[in-house]
């Protein structure tokens, strides 16, 4: 019983090690340009471009901030995904003001943004 308690933990301790050596060191980002207040992040990638897709309302108002960048480094807003809460949500939920945890996917060449 003691051999294969050792022989377990051997095997363990081995797997253990093998999988650290492949690992990736962390990388740390200092990032640059419009990435403050930017809550529940969600990211896609098109061609070049990084997409960010944050929680709260854009600089101009819309729901749903994008930022974008081509480099993970330099951020620029880009955009939003609606000038207003979508009216199915104001009939449903009238009290709504703000569109949270905004989640991009990206499934049989469509690009789905789901939110709560």
């Amino acid at each position: 019983m003691k051999t294969e308690k050792k022989f377990r933990l051997a095997a363990q301790l081995s797997l253990l090690l093998a999988v650290s050596a492949f690992a990736q060191a962390p990388v740390v980002y200092h990032l640059e340009g419009d990435y403050a207040m930017t809550h529940d992040p969600s990211i896609a990638k098109d061609g070049s471009t990084y997409y960010v897709f944050a929680t709260g309302k854009a600089l101009e108002g819309g729901q749903f901030p994008i930022r974008c960048s081509e480099d993970l480094i330099h951020w620029r807003h880009c955009g939003h995904v609606f000038d207003s809460i979508p009216a199915w949500i104001q009939q449903r939920s009238p009290g709504t003001q703000e569109l949270w945890a905004p989640d991009i996917s990206f499934s049989h060449g469509v690009y789905r943004l789901y939110y709560a």
